[in-house]
């Protein structure tokens, strides 16, 4: 099917290429897979991932995101999470791989949510997209004691370091204000959890 969709000739100068499929979220009750793609153009040349899951609980219902590509003068309709799934699904996996996470990009995630998007987030509708989420992926961990592992942390303080050097958007962000908005979405959501 993917191989199918970027086939198709939209006269826009860019290739794309299949690269992969492999399976992820093989835990699951559904799985899923991730796609990689080469997109080439002009001069530039670009790898993308494409995550392709079922079963999340999308609470209270999927949006319609207004992407605005780089390329091109309107927008795409596409249908995406809203802002209070991505939250919990962020801070679930966040809290269930503690000090195993690798995916430090989370914590940047959450960060800019906080610091940029807060006023879009609807507190109601993200207490009950924790509950869903952590219910859905059987989350049985005490909220409070694991945040405040890793806000002493010494394993994931060096994985932010490491990755704020690999990314210039993150340089000037300290891990410990990393922690006080994920502190501060755990105290929004404390009725429900």
């Amino acid at each position: 099917m993917i191989k199918s969709i970027i086939s198709i000739d939209i006269n826009d100068d860019a290739l794309i290429n299949f690269v992969d499929i492999s399976n992820i979220r093989e835990d699951d009750e559904y799985g899923g897979f991730r796609v990689v793609l080469n997109i080439k153009f002009d001069t530039i040349m670009e790898n993308l991932q494409i995550d392709i899951v079922t079963g999340d609980p999308i609470t209270p219902k999927p949006i319609i995101y207004k992407y605005y590509p780089i390329l091109g003068d309107s927008y795409v309709n596409v249908w995406s999470y809203n802002i209070e799934t991505i939250v919990s699904e962020k801070l679930e996996t966040i809290l269930r791989r503690a000090e195993t996470n690798s995916r430090i990009r989370d914590y940047y995630d959450l960060y800019l949510i906080y610091t940029k998007g807060w006023n879009d987030v609807k507190v109601d509708d993200l207490r009950k997209a924790i509950d869903k989420t952590f219910e859905k992926r059987h989350y049985a961990g005490n909220i409070e004691e694991t945040v405040a592992i890793l806000k002493d942390s010494k394993i994931i303080k060096s994985r932010w370091n490491s990755y704020k050097k690999k990314y210039g958007y993150a340089n000037d962000i300290d891990y410990d204000e990393i922690m006080q908005c994920i502190e501060e979405i755990v105290r929004t959501i404390a009725p429900c959890k």
